[in-house]
């Protein structure tokens, strides 16, 4: 919705890159990085959760954070 310009995004960077290069997006009070908020997002699960959803859930969470490293 805040590519077509019906409100504003908070997205993690790496989900917006494109749209920011493109101008599609701009970051909100760019002149002031110290407003910028960092986020560490931890995920859990059960040990004994092994239905397929939850494993391949897993495992796209397991590919995002290795892109990251």
């Amino acid at each position: 919705m805040a590519v077509s310009g019906m409100g504003i995004a908070w997205a993690p960077l790496h989900a917006i890159e494109e749209e920011l290069e493109q101008g599609l997006l701009v970051q909100a009070f760019a002149e002031r990085p110290e407003l910028a908020i960092s986020l560490d997002i931890v995920c859990y699960r059960s040990k004994g959760a092994n239905r397929p959803a939850v494993e391949q859930f897993w495992q796209g969470i397991n590919e995002v954070v290795a892109q990251q490293e």
